[in-house]
């Protein structure tokens, strides 16, 4: 039978995933439960990352959350490697509502309509007016391994 993981434990497993400034704290309630707190001090403020009855089962949520976070991190590498990977003077074109857009490559940025732009995202914001969009996506280079010039 598993053997209920004790407050040692559970705080020498959440220094291993947060460091050491992981906290793993217990409250034990008037109606006899006890329930656990696990947090990190960072930059004079506390997170509080999780909380419940079941320190197994805390810390393997803690545990998960930390692989989505690299694997989101692995996409966000990968997706300004994309855009670092465009040649410059490379060129990307778009049609849009009948409209064709060509946006050049220039330097650390864009141009388009002889105007410099920092991003493709900036670009398509100017093109399309919207306030929340992802220009890699918009201009189809999201996931490319490379981009013809």
């Amino acid at each position: 039978m598993n053997a209920p993981m004790t407050r040692d434990d559970a705080l020498a497993e959440a220094r291993s995933l947060l460091g050491p400034t992981a906290q793993v704290i217990e409250r034990r309630h008037a109606w006899g439960t006890v329930g656990y707190i696990v947090s990190r001090r960072r930059g004079g403020e506390t997170d509080v990352l999780a909380y419940g009855t079941n320190l197994k089962d805390m810390l393997a949520r803690l545990r998960a959350d930390r692989e989505r976070a690299r694997q989101g991190l692995a996409r966000f590498v990968e997706a300004v490697a994309t855009v670092e990977a465009i040649d410059d003077g490379a060129t990307i074109t778009r049609v849009w509502r009948g409209v064709t857009y060509t946006v050049r490559r220039a330097g650390d940025g864009f141009t388009w309509n002889g105007r410099p732009y920092t991003s493709l995202t900036a670009v398509a914001r100017a093109i399309t007016g919207a306030k929340s969009i992802n220009g890699r996506a918009w201009f189809g280079v999201a996931g490319r391994k490379e981009v013809a010039p």
